[in-house]
């Protein structure tokens, strides 16, 4: 009985931990021009980010409505796709900048060495999309389309103009890889 009551209060706490952080991502995005900027705005007293809270929970409406393995697998595949592009983006950059200083190298070399390390987990980024229900699938696809179109209309990387270079003081930031 205390369990079940202990277990319902951490998952409402872990909700509301990560709508609040989720909102101020959105509002950092807003701020560089990734996102419009009406969800930038924050509350003038309390400095709570109404809109993109607000953005988030409908968000959140709708996908809670799926069923649980839809769920599953809706998060999972957002998971792969982004690891995939992570691993990509790994192999982009040594390839084209081999000679950029970085925190960290990887050091597996800038060629087939790195890109063999990284065909496994490819390959299993793929596998994810083969085995999935077409219900997520749909839905991702629709999610990845709209991002697409987003960043197509925006202007790409520098769509934010001079407020996103103004809120990044003046550079975009760049992760290193």
């Amino acid at each position: 009985k205390w369990i079940s009551l202990g277990g319902a209060l951490s998952s409402f706490g872990q909700l509301n931990a990560l709508l609040c952080a989720a909102a101020r991502m959105v509002v950092s995005a807003a701020e560089i021009g990734v996102l419009p900027p009406l969800l930038a705005k924050v509350h003038p007293v309390s400095g709570v980010p109404v809109a993109a809270t607000l953005a988030l929970s409908f968000g959140l409406f709708l996908v809670l409505s799926l069923p649980f393995s839809e769920l599953v697998e809706f998060s999972m595949l957002f998971y792969g796709f982004t690891a995939g592009l992570e691993f990509l983006a790994l192999i982009k950059l040594r390839t084209l900048e081999p000679a950029t200083p970085r925190p960290y190298r990887v050091p597996l070399g800038d060629s087939w060495p790195l890109a063999a390390f990284c065909l496994p987990p490819l390959g299993l980024c793929a596998l994810l999309f083969a085995l999935d229900e077409r219900l997520s699938l749909y839905i991702f696809l629709a999610t990845v389309a709209f991002s697409v179109a987003t960043y197509c209309c925006r202007g790409g990387v520098d769509g934010g103009g001079a407020s996103a270079q103004h809120a990044a003081g003046g550079k975009i930031p760049v992760m290193l890889v």
